[in-house]
């Protein structure tokens, strides 16, 4: 098979854990929808090691980590359509915000998926890694959870309620938009 040309390059953080599982289903999900799009998953090895040799094999045995994690994460969704790039598994020593903002940028990247932890009370003291990477990030990024909309009321209308409305369940006033791309004899005042 010849060389696939991407057009869109996603990173994807993972801890290794449920939020983590999240952002690679999510990330997975946009990948298969999409054509030419680059996945690339990556795990931070936060480690004081300096030994080489085992350094060496716990990278190893992280690589392999992620493989699992990743497959376990995907079972169940659809195979994505032949003819997709095949998603790269990284590991890279270092904090984890860190590491994957360092990727985004080395890997060109168009967005960053990551995982919202469970809101943890020293996490929300301290600052999670999600919060930390959409912060320093230099590109878009997408802090994936899952879908729960348990013990919410849904409203009437996806649109918000007027000033005079005060009641967010109210009915609200809502209209299909249509984008379409401007003429060349379009003239805007003040504009050549």
């Amino acid at each position: 098979m010849s060389e696939i040309e991407k057009s869109q390059t996603f990173v994807v953080g993972t801890g290794l854990n449920e939020g983590g599982a999240i952002a690679v289903r999510t990330a997975y999900e946009l990948w298969r929808r999409l054509e030419r799009v680059e996945l690339h998953v990556i795990f931070a090895l936060d480690t004081s090691e300096k030994d080489i040799g085992e350094l060496d094999e716990k990278m190893d045995k992280a690589m392999e980590l992620l493989r699992q994690h990743v497959v376990a994460a995907v079972e169940g969704l659809d195979l994505a359509p032949e003819g997709h790039i095949q998603p790269i598994g990284h590991v890279r020593l270092g904090k984890a915000a860190d590491v994957v903002c360092q990727m985004g940028i080395d890997a060109e990247a168009d967005l960053i998926v990551v995982g919202a932890h469970r809101g943890k009370v020293l996490g929300r003291l301290l600052g999670s890694v999600s919060d930390e990477i959409a912060r320093t990030a230099r590109m878009p990024v997408m802090v994936a959870r899952p879908k729960d909309f348990s013990g919410v009321r849904h409203t009437s209308s996806v649109q918000p309620p007027r000033p005079d409305q005060g009641d967010v369940h109210a009915p609200a006033t809502t209209s299909r938009l249509s984008f379409h791309g401007a003429s060349r004899s379009t003239h805007l005042p003040g504009m050549i």
